[in-house]
């Protein structure tokens, strides 16, 4: 009787680990899909910011220009250093867009990451469990070091 409940405790084990394993493996995939569709949407969103950027921008240099014609110095230094002024602040703000973009992509990659390794942790630990109790059934310590030990 003994050696049955062994041998059904080892299956249940196994199974469990088994069980346990996949499940890890699911949760690891299920999180890279997540980060791969919200980099896909932060993508998106960073599109459209760059757009609105760029059409504020314009928009602002027409407002200039129109300013400059209606007052007669639409070739003078102000107007041009104005629009110049729109032009290099959109640029600034679509390279921070840009950059904000990267960070959320490297955070998430680190995040896969993380979750990879956590996984991998979960599996070495179930089969650190299954090969101790593989020991213990198998007389553990004292088949090494006999009844001493």
């Amino acid at each position: 009787m003994g050696i049955e409940a062994g041998v059904l405790a080892a299956i249940a084990t196994g199974v469990s680990t088994v069980g346990g394993i996949a499940s890890s493996v699911q949760q690891s995939n299920a999180q890279e899909k997540s980060q791969d569709i919200q980099q896909a949407q932060q993508s998106n969103q960073a599109r459209r910011d760059r757009l609105r950027v760029i059409r504020e921008s314009r928009i602002k240099a027409a407002q200039i220009e129109s300013a400059g014609a209606n007052t007669g110095t639409s070739g003078s230094s102000g107007v041009v250093g104005g629009m110049g002024s729109v032009g290099s602040q959109a640029g600034a703000n679509v390279q921070n867009i840009n950059a904000n973009m990267e960070y959320s992509q490297n955070i998430g990659s680190q995040n896969v990451r993380a979750a990879n390794a956590q996984t991998a942790g979960s599996i070495f630990g179930a089969l650190g469990g299954i090969s101790g109790q593989v020991f213990k059934d198998l007389g553990g310590y004292k088949t090494i070091f006999g009844d001493g030990g």
